[in-house]
């Protein structure tokens, strides 16, 4: 199993979530491997499924993160860009309902959505001072933290 992710990380990565989404792939293993050829997003749904929901959170934001800040500074934003940064947040929102399936301290489950909130709203204030942003990643943005509250 190893030497198949392993060569599917190599030869067609975008194939890897996909395939590691498959119950019966080993998880540490295709972690370290996935983490080795440094494809985030399996990372971020492997950490998920080996119950590192806080981890798992924070590799969905970097994602989000990194993908918002390209949208924002880009003069058209693409249906790929808009779609990928859905797939994004809808698994941030899943890895903290999986949190709090798993969790039964009321205090520790809130952390994580509150967490999620916290950093969509700096990448919020981060853009109040910036001049000449896209304004549809600006609202993309917007309609995630409302849609956050929504589900929290």
């Amino acid at each position: 199993m190893a030497k198949h992710i392993e060569l599917l990380c190599d030869l067609k990565p975008g194939e890897v979530l996909a395939c590691v989404k498959k119950k019966w792939y080993p998880i540490d293993i295709c972690l370290e491997v996935c983490k080795n050829k440094k494809l985030e997003r399996p990372v971020a749904y492997l950490l998920k499924r080996s119950g590192a929901f806080t981890e798992s959170l924070n590799a969905y934001l970097e994602l989000i993160a990194r993908l918002y800040n390209t949208m924002k500074a880009s003069q058209e934003i693409t249906k790929d860009e808009i779609s990928e940064l859905r797939e994004l947040f809808e698994a941030g929102v899943k890895v903290c309902r999986k949190h709090a399936r798993v969790t039964h301290n009321e205090e520790n489950e809130q952390g994580i959505w509150f967490n999620f909130l916290d950093r969509l709203y700096e990448m919020q204030l981060s853009q109040e001072d910036a001049k000449g942003l896209n304004s549809s990643a600006v609202e993309m943005l917007n309609e995630c933290i409302k849609e956050l509250l929504s589900v929290m």
